[in-house]
């Protein structure tokens, strides 16, 4: 569910996942360019441990592998490209899993803008902690708490 000025937006629901059906696919990408936020696309092109081998098959943790095939964004070395190739982010630095702070991330430049922007990923409890509270929506709790027990990966 995004988050845009200490708000949620609207829940995006996807068709179910069918790496086979081009159509599924092709309308839950178009899904993600007309209702999820620009950060929001690009954290979760960029901040995942994926990549990809030679042969183009993503490799990785299942969880994130599904967030990259869902996205359809590619993943290079360096440099991660939308479906349309409209956009694209330049790997700055990926920041490995800390075990102190729980959290993970990574710096993206955007080829359009040339801004750095940095993406952490963690727990709900641990991104609420670590945010400033005026971009927190009042009911964060009970909404991430709700989505863990439907069983979203929050």
């Amino acid at each position: 569910i995004p988050v845009e000025g200490a708000k949620f937006c609207e829940k995006v629901t996807f068709l179910p996942n069918d790496q086979e059906d081009a159509k599924i696919s092709d309308t839950n990408r178009a899904k993600i360019v007309a209702e999820v936020p620009e950060r929001l696309r690009h954290a979760l092109a960029s901040c995942h441990t994926v990549a990809t081998l030679r042969d183009g098959t993503l490799v990785g943790n299942h969880v994130e592998v599904s967030m990259v095939t869902l996205t359809g964004w590619s993943v290079g070395d360096s440099v991660l490209r939308s479906p349309s190739g409209d956009e694209a982010l330049e790997v700055v630095k990926k920041l490995d899993f800390d075990h102190c702070r729980m959290t993970s991330g990574v710096v993206v430049r955007s080829s359009q803008t040339k801004q750095l922007v940095v993406y952490i990923k963690g727990s709900y409890e641990k991104i609420k902690s670590i945010s400033d509270p005026a971009y927190v929506p009042r009911s964060y709790d009970e909404v991430t708490q709700a989505c863990a027990k439907d069983g979203y990966y929050t």
